[in-house]
């Protein structure tokens, strides 16, 4: 969701596949349409294409497509299972409806502070840097590993870095998407790089899949909590909404604060996959698992 001449619109991109006509040969297109978020009806919509710009199929399931993020009035879209020869990235400017800039065989990972944090290259050789949300312009260097990493955005400022060899000393934190700089108020030295931004306590909640949970400041990156301790339990993070953290542990469900990490005394019979100030979404055990349930929340 972003703000394009005073109208807040919710942006979505399509591939499009063009077939050809006489002489000309078919190719690819990208449609980005944006959906007014108060009335629910289609804005606008757009399409751009280039060299860059090939949506292939490869074996392993269908290809990501998605709006990583905006900066300003540029909107950032990636495309692939990752980077590789079916990938790209391309940037479009939503006031003019025009293309600024594409790159083939990398991922977007992040957007933010003007900048996207880019992943190029295959496992065992790959590297993380930034460039120019507006041009597409080098920023700054990042990362060069030849073992497998993880990336993620953490947050409107960061870029959370985690190796496969975890607590071997590798020293692949969290990023600054500003500078690619690390963080220099955060200590810990892997960051799980499934997070999820809460804006209203700033604060950034990361886990993965071996139960280890963390809370972060969003602004600075410090530490706020970690789970699991000696005296506390993992758990399976659902959701965070407005301060709370909502996740599981074992058959249990429970609720956390965010920027403390404490234990809630509120109760709930489940807990959602997916929550905002109006409805949550919940998964029913006993119904298929191609339905959704969804109830209405407090806020």
């Amino acid at each position: 969701m972003t703000k394009v001449a005073d109208r807040t619109v919710v942006l979505t991109a399509f591939p499009i596949a063009v077939e050809g006509k006489g002489t000309e040969r078919g190719h690819h297109e990208l449609e980005i349409l944006a959906v007014d978020a108060n009335t629910s009806e289609a804005a606008w919509s757009f399409r751009v294409t280039n060299e860059a710009v090939t949506f292939l199929t490869r074996p392993g399931g269908l290809p990501i497509l998605s709006i990583v993020g905006v900066s300003g009035t540029t909107a950032v879209i990636s495309y692939g299972h990752g980077p590789g020869d079916n990938s790209f990235v391309a940037a479009v400017d939503l006031v003019t409806k025009s293309l600024l800039w594409s790159k083939a065989r990398v991922t977007a990972v992040a957007v933010g502070d003007g900048n996207v944090a880019l992943r190029e290259g295959e496992m065992g050789d790959s590297k993380l840097y930034g460039v120019r949300a507006a041009d597409g312009q080098p920023a700054w260097s990042g990362v060069h590993s030849e073992d497998f990493f993880a990336v993620g955005p953490a947050g409107p400022n960061f870029v959370a870095v985690q190796t496969k060899r975890l607590g071997t000393g590798e020293d692949l934190p969290l990023l600054n998407l500003a500078t690619g700089s690390r963080a220099t108020e955060h200590s810990m030295r892997n960051v799980p790089v499934r997070c999820v931004n809460d804006p209203v306590t700033t604060t950034v909640v990361c886990s993965d899949d071996h139960g280890v949970t963390v809370g972060l400041d969003a602004k600075s990156g410090r530490q706020l909590w970690a789970l699991p301790t000696q005296t506390r339990r993992s758990i399976d993070v659902t959701a965070v909404w407005h301060g709370l953290v909502y996740a599981k542990v074992d058959d249990e469900t429970v609720l956390l604060d965010a920027r403390t990490g404490a234990d809630r005394p509120e109760s709930l019979e489940s807990v959602p996959r997916l929550v905002n100030s109006y409805i949550g979404v919940f998964t029913d055990p006993d119904a298929p698992a191609a339905s959704p349930v969804v109830r209405r929340t407090n806020g």
